[in-house]
């Protein structure tokens, strides 16, 4: 073994074996690292030759190779001798975070300051996904958890990291309306795309040619009974969903194609009749890909935005930030949502305030 494992590249001959075998696979980073159980930046360090330790090296081959590593297959350098090239470049540091401008109205105010709040899980699995590489962004995905933990707000939070997220089409539609005959979602469907019919195959097209110029964003919601779960979801997945993704790769658009499922009754997600997976496949694009399920937000998280805003509460008349903490503590007991509720009325504000001013409305409860 070299004498500093944690300052490791691989050689040409490494890289070369390595890169052949991702070639044969069509695989990405984001594949391998999966496959390989190491992180995705680690993956892409590797394979720019930027040193990292042995282990991680190994790990890639054993895992992804099914092979040892062998001593030709990297190199080590000693401490204080690595070559600038193999030295992974340090990203600027970021300008120091502006604080937020209490000149904002009170509702921008709380928006700019929860979008910070929990959901990291949800948000980095989701933007994995938009920041593959050579893939129009066409996805679905499953948002579910109890009543009131915050997926209409999640759902929005998702968007705002949505490139060209500029005069985008946001269509909602509770399935529960059509849970005894599905040709009144086909009604519904080919009147807000300007179909020329109410067949799939025409909501298809007309869906299509609206992606051409813009970012559509469909969702389902109130979707969790038995008329539904099953044989109809199965169905509306691959007489809709399947034929459009299919047509999506008849071209290249810039813009993003998202169908969301949003459940606020904790469902059965293996009883729902749809194709589920964990992370999204490229090879796959037509299922859906499961966000974790939502919890309450934990003390420790809590605790730390509220410290990190405080700035914020400032301005809240009659109460000393002390007691607005322990106050927002006490309502983590109960839902996130309560929690949210909690914070806007500090601003003489509900949380349902909050919600009707978002892009996405889900109307009903």
């Amino acid at each position: 073994m070299c004498e500093n494992w944690k300052s490791c590249i691989l050689t040409a001959k490494g890289l070369n074996t390595l890169e052949n075998q991702q070639k044969k696979d069509n695989k990405t980073y984001i594949d391998i690292a999966n496959e390989s159980e190491i992180s995705r930046d680690t993956v892409s360090d590797i394979f720019k030759q930027y040193v990292c330790n042995r282990g991680s090296i190994s790990k890639l081959f054993e895992k992804y190779l099914n092979r040892d590593l062998k001593n030709d297959d990297y190199k080590c350098f000693p401490q204080g001798e690595i070559p600038e090239n193999h030295k992974k470049p340090k990203k600027p540091k970021p300008p120091s975070k502006p604080e937020i401008s209490i000149t904002l109205s009170p509702q921008e105010t709380i928006k700019q300051a929860v979008k910070e709040l929990n959901y990291q899980d949800q948000i980095r699995k989701f933007t994995d996904f938009l920041e593959l590489e050579n893939y129009n962004k066409v996805g679905a995905f499953l948002i579910y958890g109890k009543r009131q933990y915050g997926q209409r707000w999640l759902i929005n939070r998702l968007c705002f990291e949505v490139p060209y997220f500029i005069n985008p089409k946001c269509e909602t539609l509770p399935l529960k309306r059509y849970r005894y005959d599905i040709s009144g979602l086909w009604q519904d469907l080919a009147q807000r795309f300007g179909s020329k019919s109410n067949s799939p195959q025409d909501i298809v097209e007309a869906i299509y040619q609206h992606w051409q110029s813009q970012t559509i964003i469909i969702c389902f919601s109130h979707f969790n009974y038995p008329e539904i779960c099953g044989q109809y979801l199965n169905y509306l997945i691959l007489n809709f969903w399947q034929p459009l993704v299919n047509k999506t790769g008849e071209s290249k658009s810039k813009y993003s194609l998202l169908l969301f499922f949003l459940d606020e009754s904790k469902c059965n997600k293996d009883a729902l009749g749809m194709p589920i997976i964990q992370d999204f496949d490229i090879n796959t694009s037509w299922n859906i890909c499961e966000l974790n399920e939502l919890s309450c937000f934990t003390n420790k998280h809590l605790e730390r935005w509220l410290d990190t805003n405080q700035k914020i509460f400032e301005t809240v008349k009659n109460k000393e930030l002390a007691t607005i903490v322990d106050e927002v503590m006490q309502y983590n007991q109960k839902t996130p949502e309560d929690v949210l509720d909690q914070v806007c009325s500090y601003f003489n504000l509900t949380w349902y305030d909050i919600e009707t001013t978002l892009p996405i409305q889900i109307k009903e409860r």
